[in-house]
């Protein structure tokens, strides 16, 4: 019970919160997006109602995916680093108690994106063809994502550091819940006929499992809450360890000390500095932490290794390829270090200092943006040469094609994504939006152009540039007059 004076404190705190708005505004706009999408693409039959659900399902899973571990990331976090998780222990208030009403709390705000998206949700049942057994799957589907993403922001948030760094985990944990949980699912089902082979029940578990979907949903059902309960308690066991401890000793995670103490790992990463500093002194800021260091060649190893190890066996097989993927979540990190940017200055205070420097408001917004471009310059060489080697090798026609690793796109999320940073959007709302003005809304706007007539080939590629280079030319002169004008020292961060 006193877990509910938790949740009356969250309730009132989250009302008055404008990124909850927005975040079902955002919800609700994938959703719609993809329904029309469909309705645009597919043909009439019989099969367009089950198309259409399991279109709009595995939007909503993959947004509970997304979603629900980022906005859950920073609810502990954010009150050890305010010091007031330590006052509400002086309370009569448990570790469960607090881990409990977080949960809750957190998936009523889960709740409002799948209302915000079911008048959508709905068409299909119009359009006919929707079976029961598609109906429970898909519920199992989003409840397994809003269940695991809770469990993966609880986690990382009982960790403790920065807004971004908790985020940053969040999602780490949320890839490896999902990892586990579509891996268990058939391995519990081989397990099981494994058994009943032995005990010559074979034919009987054969027949059930064709018949019966409802096994492999029960069994979906258990897998997500072990995980859940597994994850909460690990949570509850980390909080208790965690609590007393002073958010600063988080802000360099263990790995990094180990490779900043290594004289070998030293040498590699070996730079002049000095030299560094005098030349661009605001690009420096980007790349002076070896956590920053690491970050940038850690997103070149990933993608080499990806392009080598996924591509030769999934590219030629699938219609698409997995170029896509790779662009689009390069993009995202690219999102997200361009929203984070000029915010930790302006929290921090040292953004009025580095204004009344000798340096210009141009020269300051010049050199964040040199820094972010040199620090995702390798990986996007990588992509790049990788992406022009697939397209030689195996040719392919599809809309997502035009999520190409373009230069010009990169160029208008960071610009973009500089612009949200000092505005007033909270930093998880900040990233999603820099991500979807400047990576996918040109692409997918492109793509509807075939709809109201025959369009060239090379206009589809045309057309998104323009609309990146207008997007960064605005979000540039909006940038440059705020930091110039020091509008930024007026707004009020939620």
């Amino acid at each position: 019970m006193n877990a509910i004076s938790v949740i009356d404190r969250e309730l009132r705190a989250e009302s008055r919160r404008t990124a909850n708005y927005w975040l079902r505004v955002l919800a609700a706009a994938a959703i719609i997006v993809v329904f029309t999408s469909v309705m645009l693409t597919a043909a009439l039959g019989p099969s367009l109602g089950a198309d259409l659900f399991m279109a709009l399902d595995q939007t909503l899973s993959l947004t509970f995916w997304v979603v629900v571990p980022l906005m859950t990331a920073d609810c502990i976090s954010r009150e050890q680093r305010e010091g007031t998780l330590g006052l509400l222990f002086l309370t009569s208030l448990t570790f469960f108690d607090v881990i409990l009403g977080k949960s809750i709390i957190h998936a009523l705000r889960a709740l409002t994106l799948f209302l915000a998206a079911l008048p959508v949700l709905v068409l299909p049942f119009v359009v006919g063809g929707i079976t029961w057994p598609m109906v429970l799957d898909a519920v199992m589907n989003q409840a397994t994502a809003v269940l695991l993403g809770l469990g993966a922001g609880l986690f990382a948030s009982t960790k403790g550091g920065s807004a971004a760094q908790v985020m940053a985990w969040s999602a780490i944990y949320a890839l490896v819940l999902a990892l586990l949980s579509i891996a268990s699912v058939p391995a519990i089902m081989g397990f099981c006929f494994i058994l009943a082979s032995a005990l010559g029940l074979a034919p009987s578990l054969v027949w059930a499992l064709k018949v019966s979907p409802l096994l492999r949903l029960l069994c979906r059902g258990l897998v997500g809450w072990g995980l859940f309960a597994t994850i909460l308690s690990l949570s509850l066991r980390r909080l208790k360890a965690n609590w007393q401890q002073e958010s600063s000793g988080h802000e360099q995670p263990r790995w990094v000390w180990l490779f900043s103490s290594s004289d070998f790992w030293q040498a590699v990463f070996r730079w002049d500095r000095g030299r560094a500093r005098g030349r661009n002194p605001i690009g420096w800021l980007q790349e002076y932490s070896w956590t920053a260091r690491l970050t940038k060649w850690g997103w070149c190893g990933a993608l080499l290794a990806a392009e080598f190890v996924v591509l030769p066996s999934w590219t030629v097989r699938s219609g698409v390829g997995w170029q896509p993927l790779f662009t689009s979540a390069l993009a995202l990190g690219v999102a997200f270090s361009a929203a984070g940017s000029f915010r930790r200055e302006r929290d921090a205070g040292l953004l009025e200092i580095l204004l009344v420097t000798p340096l210009s408001a141009r020269q300051l917004v010049l050199g964040r943006l040199w820094g972010i471009f040199c620090h995702y310059f390798p990986a996007l060489a990588v992509l790049l040469v990788f992406w022009i080697g697939d397209r030689l090798l195996v040719s392919r026609n599809s809309e997502l094609m035009l999520l190409w690793p373009s230069p010009l796109a990169f160029g208008g999320v960071m610009i973009i994504g500089l612009y949200l940073s000092l505005g007033r959007l909270n930093f998880f709302l900040a990233w999603l939006v820099t991500w979807l003005v400047g990576f996918v809304l040109p692409p997918f706007l492109a793509a509807l152009l075939p709809f109201f007539g025959p369009v060239r080939s090379d206009l589809l590629f045309v057309v998104p540039a323009i609309l990146q280079v207008l997007l960064a030319a605005l979000a540039w002169f909006l940038l440059y007059r705020n930091v110039r004008l020091r509008i930024f020292l007026r707004t009020e961060t939620h």
